[in-house]
């Protein structure tokens, strides 16, 4: 996948109501129950127009409708989490500042995507589990394709981009979006990203409905013509792990790209051991692990790693995501960092071990 860097604000694209088309990967695929399958209508493409003729108007109303994603979901605010202290990270000479961090990164209130935007995909008469079943399986080759596109380099933000496959082994991209920070103090440098909107649909419950992309059989090396779409999400520097972890569903992939380091080995419980003896390992793990963080990274490098959780956590809210794995990952995640700031700068007691009891 090659991404690329523009300064120029996000422009919206124009969201006409979506065509009905099937999802191509669950063709081969027998379903449980009886599924009719709707023709792709498809949808002509749209004119490219000229970045530098919008105003500053209409830059500006774009990227307020982008923002709107993220309105049903918000972080909590430190009222709403237990907070602790720890000694600033980005300074070693002024040891008396501290930089206050939530405690437990709370999980938002469950929510699934809509039928509307399950529909605009093609999986609106699809179980929406199995559905994800299906899609954990393409999703490896669907990411497969994203890795080996290219596309020219862009000055400004166009309407359409063109991607050229040079892996075909499963459906092409639908989308490129134009991911940017939505804060409105940040600087707005804009990070384009082909997707498939059919992994999105199916795993972002606050994601709006995507404007169509029409779809048709390609070949190796071909050239294709995708839709720009401007997305302004908290923290886009983690959206590349989240995606990734969307199509491939692999947490150790995840925890790579979170830890500076990968855990190392632990006895793992006897077979007759109680879930509570269990539970005290996996306790003793994180500890171990986080002393292990503690010497060998400084506390700015743990700090910095506790944010890259901290954003994705807020992508996580704003998308809707709601994979178990992916929580229990950034819960896992958060819990050690934590405890390796609290060893890291000699307040081991700031910090108690926490985790969730088995169900």
């Amino acid at each position: 996948m090659v991404l690329h860097t523009s300064n120029r604000r996000a422009s919206q694209a124009e969201n006409q109501p979506p065509s009905r088309r099937s999802a191509p990967m669950l063709k081969n695929y027998p379903s449980r129950s009886r599924v009719s399958r709707r023709a792709n209508t498809g949808s002509a493409r749209a004119t490219t127009s000229n970045p530098k003729r919008r105003s500053r108007a209409q830059l500006g109303s774009s990227a307020r409708s982008a923002r709107t994603l993220a309105k049903s979901v918000t972080p909590p605010s430190p009222s709403d989490v237990n907070m602790i202290d720890v000694p600033c990270a980005y300074t070693s000479l002024d040891k008396s500042k501290l930089v206050t961090l939530p405690r437990f990164l709370r999980h938002p209130e469950t929510k699934y995507p809509s039928q509307q935007a399950l529909e605009a995909v093609g999986l609106g008469d699809t179980p929406l589990e199995y559905a994800q079943r299906v899609l954990k399986e393409a999703g490896p080759n669907m990411h497969k394709v994203l890795m080996h596109a290219e596309s020219a380099p862009v000055t400004g933000l166009p309407k359409e981009l063109e991607i050229t496959l040079n892996d075909v082994s499963a459906e092409p991209p639908t989308h490129v979006l134009a991911v940017y920070c939505r804060l409105p103090s940040a600087k707005r440098n804009i990070t384009l990203t082909p997707i498939h909107d059919v992994i999105l649909a199916a795993h972002c419950a606050n994601l709006p409905i995507l404007p169509p992309s029409s779809q048709s059989r390609v070949n190796q090396g071909d050239t294709v013509t995708l839709p720009v779409i401007p997305l302004g999400l908290p923290s886009p520097t983690t959206f590349r792990a989240l995606l990734g972890f969307l199509y491939l569903k692999r947490t150790d992939l995840l925890l790579a790209m979170i830890l500076p380091c990968a855990p190392g080995p632990h006895p793992s419980p006897a077979a007759d051991a109680s879930e509570m003896e269990r539970h005290a390992m996996a306790i003793q793990r994180v500890r171990t692990f986080a002393q292990q963080l503690a010497v060998t990274f400084t506390p700015r490098v743990l700090f910095e790693r506790a944010m890259y959780v901290n954003g994705l956590w807020q992508n996580a809210c704003a998308l809707g995501v709601f994979d178990q794995q992916l929580w229990a990952c950034i819960d896992w995640c958060w819990e050690v960092l934590l405890t390796a700031l609290a060893f890291a700068t000699g307040a081991p007691q700031s910090v108690q071990t926490s985790l969730p009891l088995p169900q």
